[in-house]
Order: structure tokens, then C-alpha cells, then sequence
């Protein structure tokens, strides 16, 4: 595991001088942010040479240290980019948060384990982990439609182009997931039994191992098609080796399916003890949405993309990257709705035994503080 801690400077003004120094460039809506730090800053100096009192009243991250929180994040997952957002930003620190990221290949386990206070899995993760018996709650969305798409190898028949008409010519032909029973699995089952095929039966389901093993799959003719993930839908459509079906990220496929990809995930104990972190944490992310969706921001945003998570894309990939991010990170809000959808599929699949309860799996405190509302 690796680990990013930063650690706090306390002069309020060489805080004041770096954000200037190494953030003269930047969106009109980190300059507002900049702005209320600098007041905030600026008043606790003036105080301070008032002979202000002590700083221990304050909340932590205001005027006293920030509040630490770690983070887990999957190694090379653009899933987790508007966590890496806010801290390349300095968004996490201008909101009093100084957040460590904890890197592991499993999407939950740490945070059972309490090796680290907060995950971003997809939400299916937090509902089997309450039937298992833990106490987890969502907390709010990261991403929030699935970043999945049904690519196949070759030109796709002429004739019916939609879903799920043009899932039929799949029939009889090898399919390539990542893992038997992970979510790549499952929403592939989903979406074809949906279709009107029987996954078991009218194709053929292979693992074909991790993002880099299924684009070799692909390139090397061992599946039909796969469902994908990017960077390998990127990779396949812009080298033409791959043609889309069905692209999950722009809403299609079946209703249940309209569902968060990535959502924010704690356990109880820890929301009841830190609310305020969480509540910084959830506005952070939603000024991350902000960073992405400016425009002013892309060549910083495409630089944070490959420094963190794609440094071998060429740059049509990264565009057509930053487009998906950009067209799925609109909300931070998880509703009811999104637990039924979410659930449906795994209840179908076989996974889960029965609908969650929102008001035990849903914490919505922060998020509505963030501006959602009460669902």
C-alpha cells in the first residue's frame, strides 16, 4: 500500500503566498474558493495580532490543523480521477481536509478492516457487505453513470442499432469479462438476460483476467467481444479494432442500469464520530465536479489524467477519457431510486437476497449540506 500525506503549514501567510505562487492560472471557480480561503486566512491573522484567543474552539481545518482522512482508491482506475482532482488542486486542503490515499486492488476490504475511514467501490460492495453484516453507508455519488460498454470485435451487423434489439447478433459468440462474479460480470449477465439471452447459454463467458489481459483477448481474437472498461473502450474504438454496442456511460441498456458506477462508502461508526469531515469531504468532491466541467481547466485536468492514472495514452485517448469523466460526474447526489436500481440487478443476479433499506444504507446528511436534496 502507498500512501500521499501532506503535511499542514501552519503560517497563515505562506499558505496564502504558495496558493498565489503555484495557482496564479486557474478557473473563475477555484478563484472564488481561493478568494474565501484568503479572507478566512487574513481574519485569523488579524485576530491573532489582536490578541485572539485560542485556536482549539475553532473546528479543525479552519483555524487549528486540518482533519486527517484516509481515502482508498484503486490503483489505476479512472474511476477514482475527481478524488485525484481535489488533491492535485488543492481543493481537499482548501476545505480543511488533509487527505491520505491508500492504494489496494480490492475495492472494499481495507475499509472493513478499518485501515482506512472512507471507499469509493461501486455500491453493489456496500450492499453484500451489509447482508454479510457490517454497518456501511453510502454517502454520496463519485461517478454517476457505470463506465461499461459492450464492444465487439467486429463491424456490427447493419439493421437494428438500439438497445436491445442490437444485442441479438451476439448469439453464439465468446464473451469477455474480467472475473467471474465482479461487477464487470454480473452487469454483462444483466444487461444480455435483460436483452432476452440467456447468458448461460446463448454465448459463452470467459475471464480473461485484468484490463490489459481483456484488451489482449480482444486484439488477439480469443473473444467476440467484451464488456469493457476504459482506457480499453478508448483503446479499441480509436485503433478501429473495437465497435461499441452499447455504451452504459451514455445511458443505455435497460432502466436498472441507470444506476451510479462509483459511490462513497463508510461505516457508520465513522460518520457518527467525524460528520463534519464527511461533510468536507462530500463539498470537496463537489468542487471537483466543478474543476472538471470548467473549460479552463483541460490542460490541467488532461495533465492530473496522465500523471496519475494514464501516463501511455495517446492524446485523442485521454480526450475521449476527459469526455466520459465530464459527462459522468454531474452529480453528487445517491437517491432511493439509485438503491432500487442497484439492487434490482444484484437480486436478479443472484447476489443479494432482497431490496435495502434507503434509510439504513443511505446517509444524507452531507450530501444534502452539498446541496441534494432530501430523497
Amino acid at each position: 500500500m502507498q500512501s500521499i500525506h501532506l503535511h499542514p503549514i501552519n503560517d497563515p501567510l505562506e499558505k496564502v503566498w504558495i496558493m498565489f505562487l503555484s495557482r496564479a492560472v486557474s478557473s473563475r471557480a477555484r478563484s472564488r474558493r481561493m478568494l474565501a480561503t484568503l479572507a478566512v486566512v487574513l481574519l485569523a491573522t488579524v485576530t491573532g495580532c489582536a490578541g485572539g484567543g485560542d485556536d482549539s474552539g475553532g473546528q479543525a481545518g479552519e483555524q487549528g490543523s486540518p482533519d486527517t482522512v484516509r481515502i482508498l482508491v484503486n490503483p489505476g482506475s479512472n474511476s477514482h480521477v475527481p478524488i485525484y482532482v481535489a488533491q492535485d488542486a488543492g481543493i481537499f486542503r482548501e476545505n480543511g481536509l488533509d487527505v491520505q490515499i491508500v492504494t489496494n486492488a480490492t475495492a472494499i476490504q481495507p475499509l472493513l478492516t478499518g485501515d482506512v475511514d472512507v471507499a469509493f467501490p461501486s455500491p453493489g460492495q456496500a450492499l453484500i457487505a451489509n447482508e454479510q453484516g457490517h454497518d456501511l453507508r453510502i454517502f454520496m455519488t463519485l461517478i454517476d453513470k457505470v463506465l461499461q460498454a459492450v464492444v465487439v470485435r467486429d463491424e456490427p451487423k447493419s439493421g437494428d442499432t438500439e438497445y436491445p434489439d442490437v444485442l441479438r447478433q451476439l448469439t453464439g459468440k465468446t464473451l469477455g469479462v474480467t472475473v467471474r462474479g465482479g461487477a464487470v460480470d454480473l452487469n454483462l449477465r444483466y444487461v444480455l438476460r435483460e436483452a432476452g439471452l440467456n447468458p448461460d447459454s446463448d454465448v459463452t463467458i470467459v475471464p480473461t483476467g485484468n484490463a490489459s489481459a481483456m484488451l489482449a483477448a480482444m486484439q488477439g481474437g480469443r473473444v467476440d467481444g467484451i464488456m469493457s472498461l476504459q482506457p480499453i473502450t478508448a483503446q479499441l474504438v480509436t485503433k478501429g479494432s473495437g465497435h461499441v454496442l452499447v455504451d452504459l456511460a451514455k445511458g443505455e441498456g435497460p432502466e436498472a442500469m441507470n444506476q451510479p458506477f462509483i459511490t462513497g462508502v463508510a461505516a457508520k461508526s465513522f460518520i457518527d464520530a467525524k460528520p463534519e469531515v464527511l461533510d468536507k469531504l462530500v463539498e470537496s468532491l463537489r468542487q471537483a465536479q466543478e474543476y472538471i466541467h470548467d473549460s479552463a481547466n483541460k490542460a490541467e485536468f488532461a495533465d492530473i489524467v496522465k500523471k496519475r492514472v494514464y501516463s501511455t495514452l495517446t492524446p485523442s485517448e485521454i480526450d475521449q477519457i476527459l469526455a466520459e469523466l465530464g459527462a459522468t460526474t454531474k452529480t453528487i447526489c445517491f437517491a432511493s431510486k439509485d438503491l432500487g436500481n442497484i439492487a434490482e440487478v444484484l437480486i436478479t443476479e443472484g447476489v443479494v437476497k432482497k431490496q435495502a433499506d434507503a434509510s439504513s444504507t443511505i446517509y444524507t446528511k452531507a450530501q444534502e449540506a452539498a446541496g441534494c436534496a432530501a430523497s
